[in-house]
């Protein structure tokens, strides 16, 4: 159980103690609402008489001394004469009971009428404060904790519990010293309403800060949560085998699941408020200010949430995320601002995964994170209005497979791969600067995350694979060494953006020929509608005038130019075509059927091959047995056969994380075993498909983006990479 020596004199103030006195005072018995770290008003007289005797005088009549307390509607005078400058605030009689730390070292929690716990167990008194309330009320109650105190070492689970209709304001410092198992969340609710925490810190290695589950009307403000000494405490080794990770047995009661001690993908986690142990969501969560360092995986994360209001959440040195949205609907978050550059994961300082709906964003500043923002998996209607993103080491924005979502400006510099990158159904990007002014030194001393691939160049500024989008007004001079606007998208309008467009560069109008310049391809889909912006490279020497013109050859776009003044000699122009329309095709995505495929990596045309061990890689195609899948049909899903042994394709011992390999073995009719067929539309008109196994939601990758024979097959979040995707060509 917890240290009852601590809190010592290293980590709680000595004067960070009341008398019974002051204590009294702060719930309005004494009439005294301020606490000083050196003590509280005495509510003496200058005659010595005690001022808190009675509020009547010797005659019956109301009376108030010239020195005592008033309650002005909760602005309350003191004698600021015997109270320090940094003290903490309550107004009179807003607490119904109050936790103090007597001078010996002792916790007390008082109400007005008594104490109802004393003790040296921080934790106990805590718990002893809120269970004291009123029982059955229906209108909030508050328990000020007006001390600090330190938890652990624990060997059980440690945790205050709050009940309904309860105000838990911590003026004081939760300190948590933990090691071996991760046995402490200071702050847990389930199954409850109308919780609020307008205050709180917590110093050390808690298992979460805060965990709240299946509660509804929840507010949070000015939390501090800073995590240290993560490496006293045992790896997490009790995570189920199921994928995504829960801390729950539904059918289990409310103790059982208090008892649990919960596992979410992680460790270590600020604040997390979930719903996930009911039908409903969580609903009418409100955060305020929060500030969360060295988390071991999210600052705050929201799971199975509606109606939700986060006001500024910053993160520094996390694993992970400062903010992340699961499956949330209805949600507004003004400002998340995010610096972890040591952290080894892919995720971002803001990310919405697994069906996040209509969120709103005002701003994300992101530095020398993995990912500046992520929107991912189902996550749909998603705005957000500014991004100052600098230094991310895994793409600046990624959007993936998802519906309607819009970046309305800012900046995005210096990432690593593309700054932009995006395969949404209605993409909108506007208003965004995207620059590169690393110097090569500095891109080698770049940390990459965990398993990322060898890359430490910005790409590109912007590349779309999607569908109708709006890229627009946005300057990507210097924003990518390989492209600088790649759309390979249907119905998708490109223009002016500065820098680049659907295709740009220079050419020379050949003086005396009827055709003065042909550029060949600048788009190869028929459905599109082109203008183009150009100017000559040098003032002309005399009259000059072209025109231009678009053509289709049968395979793409040419852009042709034709004198209609020729100058006499040759001009140079720099040119940009802008597509002003998409056309409005409707791309119907064709499901795989069964049969007998030849299956060939995108990226490199080498084709999934089972080797004599049994393990999947890509090679030349030879029309080998072992390079033959027969797909079949299996209720949602496929299961792949390799023609030569009758084994299926699966991932190894059916493992979930990054990096889990990709074999054939012998079919136990496992979820491992079983494979969905993502199709993937390309603007050429070309199908391939993603992998995604049953069990996890992770596709089939070419290991490094290798173009190699050899280069190995397995797991890893579906990032529409064209090392993800596959051709399958029938036999």
């Amino acid at each position: 159980m917890q240290d009852s020596s601590k809190p010592s004199a290293e980590t709680v103030p000595d004067d960070f103690s009341l008398t019974r006195r002051t204590a009294l005072a702060l719930l309005g018995a004494g009439g005294v609402a301020s606490m000083a770290g050196a003590g509280s008003a005495s509510g003496t007289g200058a005659d010595g008489g005690d001022e808190t005797k009675g509020e009547h005088g010797s005659d019956g009549s109301p009376a108030r001394r010239w020195n005592q307390d008033v309650d002005a509607q909760g602005h309350a005078l003191s004698d600021l004469g015997s109270l320090e400058v940094e003290h903490v605030y309550t107004s009179a009689r807003d607490a119904n009971v109050i936790v103090w730390r007597d001078e010996e070292g002792v916790y007390h929690a008082d109400s007005s009428e008594e104490t109802l716990h004393s003790g040296e167990d921080y934790v106990e008194t805590i718990q002893a404060a809120v269970d004291g309330l009123s029982e059955g009320r229906t209108s909030k109650e508050t328990v000020l904790v007006a001390a600090s105190g330190t938890i652990g070492p624990v060997d059980e689970l440690t945790q205050i519990v709050l009940p309904s209709y309860t105000v838990l304001d911590v003026a004081g410092t939760i300190y948590v010293e933990d090691e071996g198992e991760s046995l402490v969340t200071p702050i847990r609710a389930f199954g409850e309403e109308r919780i609020e925490i307008p205050r709180l810190t917590i110093e050390g290695n808690p298992r979460f800060g805060v965990w709240i589950q299946n509660s509804d009307s929840i507010k949070l403000d000015n939390v501090d949560i800073r995590f240290e000494n993560l490496d006293d405490l045992e790896p997490y080794e009790d995570a189920p085998g199921d994928w995504p990770p829960v801390a729950f047995d539904p059918e289990s009661s409310k103790e059982e699941i208090l008892a649990n001690r919960g596992y979410v993908g992680a460790n270590n986690e600020g604040i997390r408020i979930d719903g996930r142990a009911r039908e409903e969501p969580c609903s009418d969560v409100q955060i305020g200010s929060v500030y969360v360092e060295g988390a071991g995986h999210h600052c705050v994360e929201l799971y199975d949430a509606e109606r939700v209001q986060i006001e500024q959440v910053i993160g520094v040195d996390m694993d992970s995320s400062s903010v992340i949205l699961n499956e949330t609907e209805n949600a507004t978050v003004n400002g998340v601002v995010g610096e972890n550059p040591e952290s080894p994961t892919w995720y971002a300082t803001f990310r919405c995964a697994n069906g996040c709906e209509n969120v709103s964003v005002g701003q994300v500043v992101s530095r020398d994170a993995p990912r500046g923002i992520h929107i991912t998996t189902d996550s749909n209607d998603i705005t957000i209005s500014e991004v100052n993103i600098v230094g991310a080491r895994y793409h600046g924005i990624k959007i993936d497979d998802v519906e309607n979502v819009a970046v309305q400006g800012g900046l995005v510099k210096n990432v690593v791969e593309e700054a932009v990158l995006s395969w949404a159904d209605g993409l909108s990007i506007s208003n965004l600067r995207i620059v590169d002014d690393l110097s090569e030194q500095e891109r080698e001393e770049i940390f990459l995350p965990v398993g990322g691939p060898d890359v430490r160049e910005q790409t590109h500024a912007i590349h779309f694979t999607g569908q109708n989008g709006r890229i627009v007004n946005n300057d990507v001079r210097g924003g990518g060494t390989e492209e600088l606007i790649a759309i390979d998208a249907t119905n998708t309008i490109v223009r002016d953006n500065l820098g680049d467009g659907i295709d740009s560069g220079t050419v020379t109008l050949e003086s005396g020929a009827d055709e003065a310049a042909r550029i060949e391809g600048i788009h190869g889909r028929f459905d599109a509608a082109f203008d183009l912006r150009a100017e000559p490279a040098a003032v002309p020497a005399g009259p000059v005038a072209w025109t231009h013109y678009f053509e289709w050859s049968g395979e793409g776009w040419d852009l042709v130019f034709a004198w209609e003044t020729d100058p006499g000699e040759d001009l140079e122009l720099s040119y940009t075509v802008d597509q002003t329309q998409g056309g409005d095709a409707e791309i119907d995505l064709e499901p795989l059927e069964a049969g007998t495929y030849r299956i060939d990596a995108r990226h490199s045309g080498l084709s999934l091959t089972a080797v004599e061990d049994g393990n999947v890689q890509q090679e030349e195609w030879s029309g080998g047995e072992n390079q033959r899948w027969h797909v079949a049909e299996d209720g949602d899903h496929f299961r792949l056969e390799i023609a030569d042994t009758g084994q299926v394709l699966e991932t190894e011992d059916g493992l979930t994380e990054n990096g889990a390999n990709v074999q054939v073995g012998e079919d136990s009719g496992g979820d491992h075993q079983r494979w969905t067929a993502v199709p993937v539309f390309s603007a050429t008109g070309e199908y391939y498909y993603a992998l995604q196994p049953a069990h996890v939601e992770r596709a089939v990758d070419i290991s490094g983006i290798s173009q190699d024979p050899g280069a190995n097959a397995l797991l890893w979040d579906y990032g529409e990479g064209e090392n993800q995707q596959f051709a399958f060509d029938e036999l």
